[in-house]
């Protein structure tokens, strides 16, 4: 992940002193696909921030299911996905299929 050079330093110096203030969570939003590609600086950033973290963008069920099984998200939001599908959480528990998010 590299949309700038020092990309990593950058967010980790945040992470670390924002946890200093012991706020009371993190939002990371993937606004293109790109932490999807590279969850390593998802897991890399839970080592540096210690408070909760969510985490949205370009999800689906088995992604979001993993963020948190591996433990480096507290919880996941979805926004596109629930827009379109007003049944959202009853979809998911039946494991029926999404309307598309695409506009």
């Amino acid at each position: 992940m590299s949309v700038y050079n020092e990309i990593e330093e950058t967010f980790k110096y945040l992470a670390t002193q924002i946890s200093k203030h012991e706020i009371a969570y993190i939002h990371l939003h993937d606004q293109g696909n790109l932490y999807q590609e590279n969850l390593g600086f998802v897991q890399k950033f839970r080592t540096w921030y210690k408070g909760n973290i969510i985490f949205a963008g370009f999800l689906n069920k088995q992604k979001a299911e993993d963020l948190i099984q591996k433990g480096f998200v507290d919880l996941v939001a979805f926004g596109r996905s629930l827009i379109s599908n007003p049944d959202f959480v009853e979809r998911l528990k039946k494991q029926l299929s999404l309307n598309s998010n695409k506009t």
